[in-house]
């Protein structure tokens, strides 16, 4: 760098540290010292404004070959293009192939970028460039970090709680309060608009994002719901019911009331919880059929009789748990394919498994038995897997083995989830109308493919709501041909009616016309009689003697 180049200069000021700038250097770099110098930043405008500062806080402008096309993953150092500058942050989420989350330090803030205003970050280290390393966010002590979806309880008015969808931004030392964003503030545009402040809320006013639940079938009157009315979820009562899924909802705060769509209701909080373990302390309880504890140094032990029989291996181990909805021979292809497979997961609170055969006999007492990612405690499971709806489907034998990649605390909650979903899904098929809109097969069949990546043998549904499918098909094909074929019969029919009343117009000419004829011939005898008479007439002159008068 050298006097009239033109550079970047970042700053040390608070809000404005991980910034860069151009600037146009007007001092030359002194061989020795700290000594201040003298640039002129850059405005988008082509105005400039002076600004001392030190060595330490300039570098050359990185040259384009620096940047190659690489996906932003989640954890790699960046800079976002914001407010004319190159701001450094890190990846902490990536929404899309297009979109993802970056974490800003100082001050902590959260945004969403398009990956075109981002590029890859270097920094400038004895006359060289340096890619540094990814960052590491999580962390397996924490529920709540950054990038974590959450509700925020805030007050509406005195007396209203709501629920806001936000995202944690930062999780402070000691980790009883956050700094939150509501989620609808994530994508800001920075054109001409003032970024809205983020929130610090404690413990008590944060919780995670309930689980997705997923309800096909309609709500019904006076259900407890939860609705959302902006800026966030408020608890609500189900008073009306209307055609094209729209409903009334009464809140129990203010008891006002409103008409909201399907996709703006959900259950309450007091049904998610009969679904999901809300116990975020005590995750992994001891099960005295087969127990898994964490030990002092984070390792899993095995109880003593388990340490008994293979106390040579010294193995973690998964729990395997016998289930009354699985199938024997469907469990038996799970454990086989599971044997030998370890699942390393670097998400918060997720571990490792590993299940390993012991011996042939081993393999046989497990022919009924199945792997899951997670300890069956709630009492739910015995009461969802004797369901009617269970007694006439095929035998299921869920493995839930994508759970093993979200938090440890929500795996059963979310397959408990997924249990109720596939009932509810298999029993909406007896209410099916044959006026049912072809787009809710489309979301049946959605969904049980989401199941299907669960283990939940869709086999039978698929096959059902492809014949409804093609049945719809033709059920629209001939409506179309019958409209086709009513359009025609009353295009014809209208023709048969001009028809008809032009052949009675035609009828009254023709009946006039042999009026007029027979007056006509009538006359046209008079005039005959006239001609015979002054023919005679002109005989008898011409052959009159001329003698005579």
């Amino acid at each position: 760098m050298k006097r009239g180049d033109v550079i970047e200069v970042s700053s040390d000021e608070e809000g404005f540290k991980g910034s860069w700038f151009k600037a146009i250097l007007e001092d030359p770099l002194p061989k020795f010292g700290n000594k201040k110098l003298n640039v002129s930043l850059l405005a988008g405008d082509g105005s400039t404004t002076l600004k001392t500062t030190y060595r330490r806080f300039l570098r050359p402008v990185p040259p384009e070959s620096l940047f190659t096309a690489v996906e932003f993953e989640e954890g790699c150092v960046v800079e976002a293009s914001r407010g004319g500058g190159w701001w450094t942050g890190v990846v902490v989420k990536k929404i899309n192939n297009e979109e993802v989350w970056v974490y800003f330090h100082s001050p902590p803030d959260l945004f969403q970028f398009k990956t075109g205003q981002l590029r890859q970050h270097f920094d400038w280290v004895k006359q060289e460039w340096v890619r540094p390393r990814n960052k590491v966010f999580l962390s397996k002590k924490s529920t709540f970090s950054c990038g974590t979806m959450v509700e925020v309880k805030v007050t509406d008015g005195d007396v209203v709680d709501v629920w806001v969808p936000s995202v944690i931004v930062k999780e402070m030392v000691n980790r009883k309060s956050f700094v939150v964003k509501p989620l609808k503030y994530i994508s800001w545009n920075y054109e001409g608009e003032e970024p809205k402040p983020n929130r610090t809320v404690g413990l008590s006013s944060i919780r995670l994002t309930p689980p997705t639940v997923s309800v096909e079938r309609s709500y019904v009157l006076m259900e407890s719901v939860e609705v959302f009315i902006d800026p966030g979820w408020r608890p609500g009562t189900v008073t009306s019911v209307h055609c094209d899924e729209r409903y009334t909802v009464c809140l129990k705060a203010t008891d006002q009331s409103f008409m909201v769509k399907h996709d703006a209701i959900r259950l309450s909080e007091e049904s998610i919880a009969k679904l999901v373990s809300q116990n975020t302390s005590e995750v992994n309880a001891t099960n005295t059929q087969t127990s898994v504890s964490l030990g002092e140094n984070g390792d899993k032990e095995v109880p003593e009789e388990h340490n008994r029989e293979d106390d040579s291996r010294k193995r973690k181990r998964g729990e395997v748990e016998h289930n009354p909805v699985l199938s024997e021979s469907a469990a038996t292809e799970s454990v086989s394919s599971l044997n030998a497979t370890t699942l390393n997961q670097t998400e918060a609170g997720t571990e490792e498994i590993s299940v390993q055969p012991e011996s042939s006999e081993e393999v046989n007492n497990n022919m009924k038995r199945v792997v899951l990612p997670f300890a069956k405690e709630s009492t739910l499971w015995k009461q969802l897997e004797t369901m009617e709806v269970f007694k006439r489907a095929p035998p299921q034998t869920p493995h839930f083995r994508p759970l093993a990649g979200e938090s440890e605390v929500f795996r059963e909650g979310q397959a408990l989830g997924m249990i109720l979903t596939f009932s509810k899904l298999l029993e909406s098929f007896k209410d099916l109308e044959p006026d049912v809109p072809i787009s809710q097969l489309d979301s049946f069949r959605v969904s049980f493919a989401k199941l299907e990546k669960h283990g939940f043998d869709v086999l039978g549904p698929m096959a059902r709501i492809n014949k409804l499918c093609a049945l719809k098909d033709k059920q629209l094909k001939a409506m179309e041909e019958e409209n086709g074929l009513k359009r025609q019969m009353m295009a014809l029919k209208h023709k048969i009616v001009e028809l008809e009343r032009r052949q009675v117009a035609l009828k009254e000419q023709t009946e006039t016309a042999y009026h007029n004829l027979s007056e006509m011939e009538s006359c046209a005898r008079d005039r005959g009689l006239v001609l015979e008479n002054l023919e005679s007439e002109f005989k008898a002159t011409s052959s009159t003697p001329w003698g005579e008068a």
